[in-house]
């Protein structure tokens, strides 16, 4: 204990990475869960940033179409209304070093990711219409709509180089 006690004094930054399941998903354990340790992280004076989807990572769906592709399945889809906010992995890396970099006194950095993107439109643009789709209905805790932040923390947020930023 005094060893790790030692190592928070020493320590001059941690960045903490969340998710959009903060805002939409909070009666789940992965948003409440990830909404403790944000506002952990922040009491403590560390910077969080929260994004959306990251394409190609491991559980995005584009992974679970790929192993479904090659298996010579249908490509399955929660509901064609359902969208998401869509980034690829350069950019996550990208907000992660810039959020580290400019991060201090327990801001939350979030990435200005414009509009989510429906699932079925990723679908079509990545396989076609044509390709076979399973519609497979919300599983429990499961949204239709994500949000990057809550009303009141798009009131405060202020908006820096492709960022909204969260101050305390």
């Amino acid at each position: 204990i005094i060893e790790e006690a030692r190592c928070w004094d020493t320590t001059e930054k941690i960045l903490y990475i969340s998710t959009d399941k903060t805002v939409s998903d909070k009666k789940n354990v992965m948003g409440a869960t990830k909404m403790c340790a944000e506002t952990i992280n922040s009491s403590m004076g560390f910077t969080s940033v929260r994004f959306g989807n990251v394409m190609h990572s491991r559980g995005s769906v584009l992974e679970i179409w790929k192993r479904q592709r090659e298996a010579g399945e249908p490509l399955t889809i929660t509901d064609p209304n359902m969208d998401r906010y869509m980034m690829d992995i350069p950019e996550a890396c990208s907000l992660v070093i810039e959020a580290i970099e400019k991060g201090k006194g327990g801001a939350t950095f979030i990435l200005d990711m414009g509009q989510p993107k429906k699932i079925i439109d990723l679908k079509n643009e990545l396989y076609g219409q044509d390709y076979p789709t399973r519609i497979i209905g919300l599983r429990p805790g499961e949204s239709m709509s994500e949000r990057l932040m809550t009303d009141d923390e798009a009131k405060r947020a202020k908006k820096v180089d492709g960022f909204f930023i969260l101050e305390p």
